[in-house]
């Protein structure tokens, strides 16, 4: 089994949350040692792995007002 074969394999088991935080890491390592070809793209943007949960986020005017 290849080291890519192994990231794969282990990257299935993770809930959705953790499957987006270690493609950032993986994004970020490609960028920080210049990995990533010129005009080459991964078909994800940066916006595409933010995930942001705002179930229980509730927004006070008054508190915003006095900001």
């Amino acid at each position: 089994m290849t080291i890519a074969e192994r990231i794969y394999a282990e990257a299935q088991r993770l809930p959705d949350e953790m499957a987006h935080e270690a493609l950032d890491f993986i994004l970020f390592l490609v960028r920080r040692y210049g990995l990533e070809q010129v005009g080459e793209t991964t078909g994800v943007s940066q916006w595409d792995v933010l995930s942001i949960d705002t179930r229980n986020w509730q927004f006070d005017r008054e508190e915003a007002n006095v900001r």
